[in-house]
C-alpha cells in the first residue's frame, strides 16, 4: 500500500464508521494504538465512541523523522495515556508533550538456551561450517537496519575476516551484500540464534529498544552492540552476555570474545519478558485485562447479547 492509498484509507469516512461500529458492537472500552498512523485512527475512534485511547509509542518517531514532531506532540496531548518502551524515550516524550508518559518495556519469550548437540544440528540446517558466525537480523524496510548492514559490509567484516557474517530479515526484493551471506526471512529465529556464535547490532541511530537484542539474550546468545543499539536497555545488568562498544576496533574485539562466554539467559531478562510487559500493562489499565483470553463461547455470547 503506497502513501496515497494510506492517506485515502486514513481519511475514509466509511472505514472510520466501520471502526466505530466494531468498537461499539463488541463493547470495547480501550483502544491501544502503536504508531502515529494508527494513533490517528485511535484518536478518531475515541472521538466517535467515547472509548479510552492509549498511545503506545514503542518508537519515538520524531526522533528519527523531525518533521513528525508537531504530529507526535499533538497526539500525545490527546491520548488518555501515553506509553514508551524505555525510560529514555519516556523522558523525551515528556519533554515533547509536557505530560506524564508511562514505561512499558519491550520483551521476549524466555527459553532455555540450546545445548551443544542442538546447536550443531541447527548449524548444519543453515549450512554453517566450522568458522564462527556473526549474525545481524532485522527488516530491510527500516533505514537504521540498512545502515547497520552497510557498517558490516564497509567496516566489520574486513576487521574480522576469520568469521562468517550473516544477515537475515524480510526484504521486498532480493538483496546482496559483499562478503556477507544474506538469508532473507527465516521462519525459525530460535534455530538461527542457536546456530550463531554472536548477534551484532552496529546501529548508529534508532528509537525504542531493540527487540533483536532481547530475542538474542532470551535465547542465551551473546550480543555486541553500539551504545545507540543498546539505548534504553540496562546494559550493565545484562553484561557480560551484552557487550557495548563504540569504536569498530573495540566492537570487533568484543565479537572475538563471544565464543568464550557462557550461553545463559541473564537474570535481568526476567524484567524484560512478555510476561513482565503484560503485568505492567495490566497495572496501567487498572487490572482490567484478564490473565488469559476469554473462551470462544464467552466471546460469541457477548457479541450476541
Amino acid at each position: 500500500m503506497g502513501p496515497a492509498s494510506r492517506l485515502r484509507w486514513l481519511l475514509d469516512p466509511a472505514w472510520l464508521r466501520r471502526l466505530a461500529l466494531y468498537i461499539q458492537s463488541n463493547r470495547i472500552d480501550t483502544v491501544i494504538s502503536s504508531s502515529l498512523i494508527s494513533a490517528l485512527h485511535g484518536w478518531a475512534a475515541a472521538r466517535l465512541t467515547g472509548c479510552r485511547w492509549i498511545l503506545d509509542q514503542h518508537n519515538h518517531e520524531s526522533k528519527l523523522i523531525p518533521l513528525l514532531t508537531p504530529l507526535e506532540r499533538w497526539l500525545c496531548a490527546r491520548a488518555n495515556q501515553v506509553w514508551a518502551c524505555s525510560e529514555v524515550d519516556a523522558a523525551a516524550l515528556r519533554r515533547l508533550s509536557g505530560r506524564e508518559v508511562a514505561t512499558v518495556p519491550n520483551g521476549a519469550d524466555l527459553r532455555a538456551p540450546a545445548g551443544h548437540c542442538e546447536r550443531l544440528q541447527w548449524r548444519m540446517k543453515f549450512g554453517f561450517g566450522d568458522r564462527p558466525v556473526a549474525l545481524f537480523f532485522g527488516t530491510w524496510g527500516y533505514a537504521p537496519n540498512r545502515e547497520a548492514i552497510g557498517e558490516i559490509e564497509g567496516h566489520l567484516r574486513q576487521r574480522l575476516p576469520d568469521w562468517d557474517w550473516v544477515v537475515a530479515g524480510h526484504s521486498r526484493s532480493p538483496q546482496t551484500v559483499q562478503g556477507v551471506r544474506v538469508l532473507g526471512f527465516v521462519e525459525r529465529l530460535d534455530g538461527l540464534l542457536a546456530a550463531a556464535d554472536a548477534v551484532v547490532v552496529p546501529l548508529r541511530r534508532g528509537s525504542g529498544t531493540r527487540l533483536k537484542i532481547l530475542e538474542a539474550l532470551a535465547a542465551g546468545c551473546p550480543v555486541v552492540s553500539t551504545a545507540a543499539g543498546a539505548e534504553g536497555l540496562p546494559a550493565t545488568a545484562l553484561a557480560p552476555l551484552l557487550q557495548v562498544a563504540e569504536t569498530w576496533n573495540d566492537f570487533v574485539e568484543a565479537v572475538r570474545r563471544t565464543p568464550s562466554l557462557t550461553r545463559a539467559v541473564p537474570p535481568a531478562m526476567s524484567s524484560l519478558s512478555w510476561d513482565a510487559a503484560g503485568a505492567r500493562m495490566r497495572q496501567l489499565l487498572g487490572d482490567q485485562l484478564p490473565d488469559s483470553p476469554p473462551e470462544a463461547g464467552d466471546v460469541a455470547e457477548r457479541n450476541q447479547s
